[in-house]
């Protein structure tokens, strides 16, 4: 009887990327890329991208060795707001021994830009977004009255 040793196409991450909430800062924010592959396992490049409306945001990240995340700053969602952000990966042993990659796997989307609710007793509000982050700015026919910005996030 002969036996078969089944041996991997590409390495298998144990679920899609996941995407961070906005980590906000004093002058910025970012997202986290976290890709679900052990760090103990060096045997992977993955390729993450990011993404917006389906779109791609900048140039795909490689990870090697233990890396697990990629991120993308505030800055570079210029000209991307008022979409759905995710990303995702791709992976492939990194001596490319099968010639194979994984399928595209893509993290839940979050999305960015800006609202207009609540117009009531002639103020508008006016609330950035970045998923369930609020940071509301009243504005009175004009110049900006009042600014806070709740990062309980």
């Amino acid at each position: 009887m002969k036996s078969f040793v089944i041996i991997d196409a590409y390495p298998k991450l144990q679920h899609a990327p996941y995407l961070t909430k906005p980590l906000v800062g004093k002058n910025d924010f970012h997202f986290l890329c976290i890709v679900p592959y052990p760090q103990s396992k060096n045997d992977a490049i993955i390729e993450v991208t990011w993404f917006a409306d389906g779109q791609p945001i900048k140039t795909p990240e490689i990870l090697t060795s233990s890396q697990r995340e990629s991120t993308l700053f505030g800055q570079e969602l210029a000209g991307y707001m008022n979409k759905n952000i995710t990303c995702a990966a791709v992976t492939r042993f990194a001596d490319n021994h099968t010639g194979v990659s994984s399928p595209l796997l893509s993290s839940a989307s979050y999305w960015a830009g800006i609202k207009v609710c609540n117009i009531h007793s002639g103020k508008q509000h006016i609330s950035k977004t970045a998923t369930a982050h609020i940071c509301p700015v009243k504005l009175k026919r004009g110049p900006l009255i009042n600014y806070s910005c709740n990062s309980n996030m």
